[in-house]
């Protein structure tokens, strides 16, 4: 399964390895930091969404059936792991889609 990375985090480490060899004199130094600079035009390109991740997990509870009524409260099916991880991949799957 995929790791995801804060990006903003990725960007500030990229910015911090600039600090070295900032004189840019050889061509070793300009290749270094115009590959810097490319990354992170690269990562200007990526979308980042943001998700209600407690609000998904109420809407995904509450879609679950009701197996019983005791004293006014519904008791419902509790899914298993292996469905809840299947749903919010695929949730993700659509996010990244859009």
């Amino acid at each position: 399964m995929a790791q995801y990375i804060d990006k903003t985090a990725v960007v500030a480490e990229i910015e911090r390895l600039k600090e070295y060899h900032v004189n840019e004199r050889d061509d070793f130094e300009k290749g270094y930091h115009n590959a810097l600079n490319l990354i992170c035009s690269f990562l200007d390109t990526i979308d980042v969404k943001e998700v209600d991740v407690e609000k998904e997990i109420k809407e995904y509870l509450r879609k679950q059936p009701i197996v019983s009524r005791s004293q006014g409260t519904d008791l419902r099916l509790v899914p298993s792991p292996k469905e809840i991880a299947e749903h919010f991949y695929e949730l993700g799957l659509k996010a990244a889609q859009k």
